[in-house]
Formats: C-alpha cells, structure tokens, sequence
C-alpha cells in the first residue's frame, strides 16, 4: 500500500524502551514482512510517539464518524523494524477503509441438540468480505506506539481527530448494554489484553462483528436425527448481511479486557 506521510511532531524514543524491546524480541502478524518495507524506506524520517501503557490517541478510542475516509490501523510493533509493523499497520487501515464504503458478514455455526434440551456448539463459520473501493490518495495522519501495538491513522482527506493523549476513563454504557438507533445497528465484542495487545483488539472486533451480524436476523434449521437412541437433534444458526457504510464508533479496556464497539448502516440480510 503507498501514502503519503502528513506532517507531524518527532517524538524521541527512550532508550530503556529499545531495551525492553530487543530484549523480549518480536513477532509479525497479519503476513507482515520484509518486502512491505519497500514502499516506506523512502519516505521521511518517521515521526510517532511513544508513550507509557494506558494512554491512546483520542482518535483510536473514539473515532470521527468519518465516512469512508479515515480509519485507525493496528500491527505488532518492532523496534528493530518499525517500517515493517507501520506498513502492516497500514495494510489494516486500508482494509478499514475499504470496510466502512461496504461490508458483507458472514457467521455460522452448527449445535447438536442432546437428550433433555441441552445442547453445545460442534462447529462454527466466520468471514467477511470488505465490498467496497480501494481507497486512493491515502495519507498517515497520526501514529503512535504502545508499547507492542503500533496504531496508525489513515485517511484520504485531513479530518478533524482528537490526536491528544487520552486514558480511557469510566467505562461506558456500551460496554454492558448495546445501544440501539434508528440510524444504526451496533454490535460489541470484548476480549482479554494478555501480553499480545494488537491481537486481543483485533479479536475483539471480530467478536463485535459476530454480534452484530447474529444480532439482526438468524435463520434456524432444524434436523432431527437419533442421538444413542433417543431423540435429538441438530440446529443450522445462518446470519449473513450486508452494510454500505460500516466503522468502528469506539474502544475501551480495563485492566483485563479490551472492548470494540462497531455500527453499520443501511443493513440488509442476504438471502
């Protein structure tokens, strides 16, 4: 992916965090690699900031309604490669991009239904399929690095985002109960913030994407079967939709969990 880099403050790294750094090692998700390096090694000196655990860019935890034109990517930092885990961070953000101009979501499982009503989940399916065109003229806007996440903000066109350091604060409504609109349909995920942030936020999401799809319309299949030689069962639970506009609206953790509230708009159920 190539952008153009916008103009922002160096921030100087302490050295006790390379230490920590090289010390602990590295490790790219996401199908990072050497060669996605390429398209950065001739830009500017790169700027980010570095900063303790429990603070974020304003505009990682509440995103500007942005309408396909700004959007947050999220990678594992390498000290030794930090242009590596910036260009993964921005293959994220691409795909975020594309994901808020149309998303289609898929998830499936399959329950066997055993003798006195109870039942457990045997199987499951999950995919998305970012719908909407490739954006162009993308620009880094913000980056920041958190201790092993590297955050990055995209977009096409400068926006107005919170770029101040922020905590995240009291916990929200969302968090326990999902907000309902006219406008919106939403969906929440959670996950645990073990050591690997970047894959937690990114769970959390995938989660939040679930509920947000089984929330709107599931279609059951039923099929009777003998399960040792009583009656059972098994249950087809189906949900595929379609948004044309669908983003994150906000992020939040405590000290175990990391939170990901998403909406879509002008949803509707594949048949």
């Amino acid at each position: 992916m190539m952008f153009s880099r916008a103009r922002t403050p160096l921030f100087i790294v302490p050295k006790t965090v390379l230490l920590l750094a090289l010390l602990s090692g590295f490790v790219f998700l996401g199908g990072c690699g050497s060669s996605g390096g390429g398209n950065l090694s001739q830009s500017p000196e790169r700027s980010g900031v570095v900063h303790g655990p429990g603070q974020y860019p304003g505009w990682f935890l509440n995103p500007p309604e942005s309408q396909g034109a700004l959007a947050a990517g999220l990678s594992r930092h390498s000290q030794i490669y930090p242009e590596n885990s910036l260009e993964a961070a921005a293959r994220d953000g691409e795909a975020a991009l594309r994901a808020q101009r149309g998303l289609r979501v898929s998830y499936n499982s399959f329950w066997e239904v055993l003798p006195g009503q109870t039942g457990r989940e045997t199987g499951r399916e999950f995919f998305t399929d970012t719908l909407g065109v490739q954006p162009t003229d993308v620009q880094l806007l913000g980056e920041a690095v958190i201790g092993n996440l590297h955050l990055g903000l995209f977009g096409s066109t400068v926006m107005n985002a919170d770029h101040r350091l922020r905590t995240p604060g009291r916990r929200p409504d969302w968090v326990l109960q999902t907000p309902t609109s006219e406008t919106y349909d939403f969906g929440v995920g959670s996950h645990p913030a073990f050591i690997n942030e970047h894959t937690a936020w990114k769970r959390a999401e995938i989660q939040a994407l679930k509920n947000l799809a089984a929330g709107l319309e599931v279609r059951v299949q039923l099929l009777d079967r003998r399960l040792n030689a009583l009656q059972g069962g098994a249950r087809f639970l189906q949900s595929d939709i379609y948004a044309d506009w669908f983003e994150v609206a906000a992020r939040w953790r405590d000290d175990r969990n990391v939170y990901v509230l998403v909406r879509a708009r002008a949803v509707s159920v594949l048949e």
